[in-house]
């Protein structure tokens, strides 16, 4: 359910904020701008609208209780594996093309970053499995 409600939500604010600039911009003018851009314009808008609702989700989300501790853990660790994965799959990708030194030191230190990242979530997930567990045999 989680999925459907972040594509409505991405699909709609794209439309959305197309039409609101469209309101500034004249139809012919947008339109160029689409195709001259390809679909870097799009993309970008996109790309916003996914980073908006990601730190809505997950990176928003009160901790307050050992139960939303748990579940904002469990998103986080989550995340970090789907960009640490986005980011290997570049990699093999852009391998498949050339591509400058630059362009393979960035991609490194981008796996390296998110290697980091997914390893803290998942140390951060496992201190909350554990809380959660303690808590629970605590009651019974």
């Amino acid at each position: 359910m989680e999925v459907v409600v972040f594509i409505l939500y991405i699909i709609g604010n794209t439309f959305l904020t197309l039409f609101a600039v469209a309101n500034f911009v004249n139809e012919e003018q947008l339109i160029s701008i689409i195709e001259a851009n390809k679909t870097s314009s799009f993309s970008i808008v996109i790309i916003i609208h996914t980073v908006i609702y990601v730190s809505i989700r997950v990176l928003l989300l009160q901790d307050k209780t050992i139960e939303q501790k748990l579940i904002k853990s469990v998103r986080e660790f989550r995340l970090w594996l789907l960009v640490f994965l986005i980011t290997v799959a570049y990699m093999i990708f852009k391998l498949a093309v050339s591509f400058t030194s630059v362009d393979a030191f960035y991609l490194i230190g981008a796996i390296l970053v998110a290697n980091v990242r997914l390893l803290s979530s998942y140390k951060e997930l496992r201190k909350n499995i554990v809380e959660f567990k303690e808590t629970v045999a605590a009651l019974h």
